[in-house]
């Protein structure tokens, strides 16, 4: 639990630190407000990671994770292509120890490969991806239109298995495979085999969340949790203050949106006019304290965005406690607003 004594440090930061041009005067008694409604609720600072529930997996390749097959020229087959196949998830390099636990889940086989500010854990072996991811996701399958490229995929290890891709023959099935995985042939493979005939890509029906879990995990992946600060000066401290829940997807997944909105019994869809995608969003205060919240108390965020969950909820008991009506209270949520999400520095 954070103590008193974290938050007296925190109020003299921030008196020094704000954005907003009031003076910083908080009474003993209003501080003692605020540290009574933040202290009396337990806020890990990072959800620990032990084993990861196989649904959370799913649900975060879900969000972020690629299958993908690369066909590239080659002096040393005899058909002049080799043929590699990939499981990958690319995270930022905050999310290190998270594709640590990934890597453990899966037998500690594959690698983790870090370049700039980001990391990926790999499979490649073509005896791993037989041995252990597909009978994963297999056994917990995805539900999202990835679900489409994972059984092409899984269609083309399987010829590869059967030592296909060594022959003309097989390379052509594994071409027409490709052609409809993820976004399609190369134009260099399609200068060099304009006849190829795309495979009908699978159709994937609307599908319902088959466990908490993988809501947790693919919320991990690709929801957010964040606070708007917006000047409004029709109000007396000259502030609006909102929270928000919200989750992005490609328009194609637009079906699995609304589900979201049955699902957690709360949110609305919007359509991005500008690109090709829609978001489920939860803004209503009384559902993020009821429903959002306590789902993901149960259901755990992990990575560093169980960091920015944490800030969140901070937030969310500030918002019950009404800080949002006074100049000092907008300090506070602008200082957990300063650390949140890309603003959070890595440790």
């Amino acid at each position: 639990m954070l103590t008193s004594t974290y938050y007296s440090k925190f109020f003299n930061k921030i008196a020094k630190t704000s954005k907003f041009k009031h003076n910083f005067n908080l009474t003993n008694n209003q501080k003692n407000r605020y540290m009574s409604t933040l202290t009396n609720n337990s806020y890990s600072v990072k959800n620990s990671i032990n084993h990861i529930n196989p649904w959370f997996i799913t649900g975060l390749i879900d969000a972020e994770g690629t299958f993908n097959v690369g066909i590239f020229n080659s002096l040393t087959t005899n058909i002049g292509y080799r043929v590699a196949a990939r499981f990958q998830i690319t995270l930022h390099v905050k999310d290190l120890s998270l594709l640590k636990e990934m890597k453990s889940f899966f037998g500690d086989v594959g690698n983790i490969i870090i370049f700039k500010n980001t990391c990926s854990y790999r499979i490649d072996s073509l005896t791993l991806l037989i041995d252990k991811v597909i009978p994963h996701f297999d056994k917990y399958p995805l539900i999202t239109q990835k679900l489409a490229d994972y059984l092409l995929f899984k269609e083309i290890v399987l010829l590869m298995k059967n030592k296909e891709h060594v022959t003309l023959n097989g390379l052509i099935k594994i071409l027409s495979l490709r052609a409809s995985l993820n976004l399609g042939l190369s134009d260099k493979l399609k200068n060099e085999f304009p006849n190829i005939v795309a495979t009908t890509r699978p159709l994937i029906n609307n599908k319902d969340i088959p466990n908490p879990e993988w809501m947790a995990g693919f919320t991990s992946g690709d929801g957010s949790f964040y606070i708007t600060i917006r000047q409004n000066n029709s109000l007396k401290q000259g502030f609006r203050v909102e929270l928000g829940f919200s989750i992005t997807q490609h328009s194609r997944d637009l079906y699995l949106l609304e589900k979201f909105v049955s699902y957690f019994n709360c949110g609305r869809i919007k359509k991005d006019n500008r690109n090709p995608v829609h978001y489920f969003i939860v803004s209503n205060i009384e559902d993020i304290s009821t429903k959002i919240i306590p789902f993901f108390q149960k259901y755990k965020i992990l990575g560093v965005k169980s960091e920015d969950f944490n800030d969140w909820c901070k937030a969310a008991e500030l918002f019950k406690g009404r800080a949002q009506l006074s100049k000092e209270g907008l300090l506070l949520f602008s200082e957990i607003q300063s650390s949140m999400n890309s603003k959070r520095l890595i440790k």
